[in-house]
């Protein structure tokens, strides 16, 4: 019970003091019994859309029959010292409430003011919750206990308001964003974007007077137009930056709000970027570049790296010439094999590079035997303890994760090869072989 108190209690704010308290009525200490309002004992009418300003008095008074909280404290008698009102349960929607003073202390006579403008018809009964400093007569129902059924649903105040009219429609905070927001699991919305990127907020609130944004490591930081472009040149200091849309009604008696989490990831504007193209294009496989080309092919590569880099370096294995500095070479391969291509790219000064490589395949047709590719078999699939690997003319194997590191290489001449995986981490991977026929690529997966 008293763990489930000190969650309830950590929710509540304690209700504001008031800049311009009114005083008590002039019968308020009259009053003896029970932590209820004295004056008025009936509320007047309220009409929507017109302004209040209504002062409550209270008594606090110096006993408590615990029946009056809640019926499990019925043979309970509270001694009070001081009273903290939290909240005021189901005021009218667009009326706030506060405190003259705040906490109140046991036989003090205090009030409540309860202004604003209210927007719903309606009857409302008022609830207060509140902690008691105090004792307990029962040895068995310790103050958190009563505290606990006090901040539960809250005691009557014996107070009922009424509103009439035609009620006002409360304002919806919504907005969309381009990039637009992604959902986790129907609880988080959130953008990913790339620091120095920016986010475009559009406003699509309904029954809003007005609204007020703010943008949590943005730049604007705030704004009231209903289209903004936020740009993003920090990364948080935690998982995301907040971005939150308020919408108002016209007096800002009623509000409601949204927020997205943006995720900003750090870009190092200094970076060298290896990248290139070529003719005929490669493929992609996973993260893995590849491209089978027969010999005699002349392979053009044209360097793509980004604005930092100062000068490349170019290796072709297995093609003529081996070696360039040029943005576009032209490279002929003329004997069959695997080869890799290698670019690098560096800054000025060469304290900053960048790698990038390509798998390049060479077959001779003439050589060629019309061989079933298909095969070549690699099992069992998921395994757990060993990889049979089943191929005619099988050259090397190599086993790459899904980082495009190697986990394993080794030239074979065999048709037939076992691999332990019982090193190898629980993960996909892809199990490239080349034979004599050309390169395939399987993937498979350890548990």
């Amino acid at each position: 019970m008293i763990a489930i108190f000190a969650m309830t209690i950590c929710g509540f704010a304690q209700m504001d003091v008031c800049s311009d308290a009114c005083a008590p009525h002039a019968n308020a200490a009259d009053y003896s019994t029970g932590v209820i309002p004295t004056y008025p004992t009936t509320f007047p009418v309220l009409t929507v859309g017109q302004p209040v300003d209504q002062c409550v008095s209270i008594k606090v008074p110096t006993q408590i029959n615990g029946a009056s909280i809640a019926s499990a404290l019925n043979s309970v008698t509270i001694t009070v010292n001081t009273v903290t009102l939290n909240e005021l349960v189901d005021l009218p929607t667009g009326l706030t409430a506060c405190a003259s003073a705040n906490p109140m202390n046991a036989d003090g006579t205090y009030t409540l003011r309860i202004t604003g403008t209210p927007t719903q018809s309606g009857t409302y009964e008022l609830k207060m919750k509140a902690n008691i400093d105090g004792e307990s007569s029962s040895a068995w129902i310790s103050m958190t206990l009563v505290n606990y059924y006090l901040n539960g649903v809250g005691v009557s105040t014996g107070i009922t308001i009424t509103v009439e009219g035609e009620s006002i429609p409360s304002p919806v905070a919504d907005f969309t964003t381009d990039p637009e927001a992604s959902g986790l699991g129907g609880i988080v919305s959130y953008i990913s974007i790339n620091q120095y990127e920016s986010v475009t907020f559009t406003n699509a609130s309904s029954n809003a007077h007005h609204i007020a944004w703010t943008f949590e490591g943005g730049t604007p930081a705030t704004s009231t137009n209903n289209t903004v472009t936020v740009a993003y040149n920090e990364t948080p200091s935690g998982l995301y930056f907040t971005a939150t849309l308020t919408a108002y009604n016209e007096n800002e008696t009623v509000s409601d709000s949204k927020s997205v989490y943006v995720r900003v990831t750090a870009v190092d504007l200094d970076a060298v970027e290896a990248d290139f193209n070529t003719n005929p294009e490669y493929t992609n496989l996973y993260i893995m570049r590849m491209l089978g080309i027969e010999t005699g092919t002349t392979v053009t590569y044209t360097s793509n790296c980004n604005a930092n880099t100062d000068h490349i370096a170019w290796t072709f294995e297995g093609g003529n010439p081996g070696t360039s500095t040029q943005n576009t070479v032209a490279v002929t391969y003329a004997t069959e094999g695997s080869y890799t291509t290698t670019l690098i790219a560096y800054n000025a000064d060469e304290s900053r590079t960048d790698t990038v490589t390509l798998s390049v395949t060479v077959t001779n047709p003439a050589s060629v035997e019309e061989t079933a590719i298909d095969e070549i078999n690699v099992y069992p699939n998921p395994t757990s303890s060993i990889i049979n690997i089943a191929a005619e003319g099988m050259q090397n194997i190599t086993i790459i994760d899904m980082a495009g590191r190697v986990v394993m290489s080794k030239d074979v001449n065999s048709n037939f090869e076992t691999i332990s995986a019982e090193g190898f981490a629980k993960a996909n991977y892809m199990v490239r072989i080349t034979t004599a026929d050309g390169v395939v690529v399987k993937n498979i997966v350890v548990e």
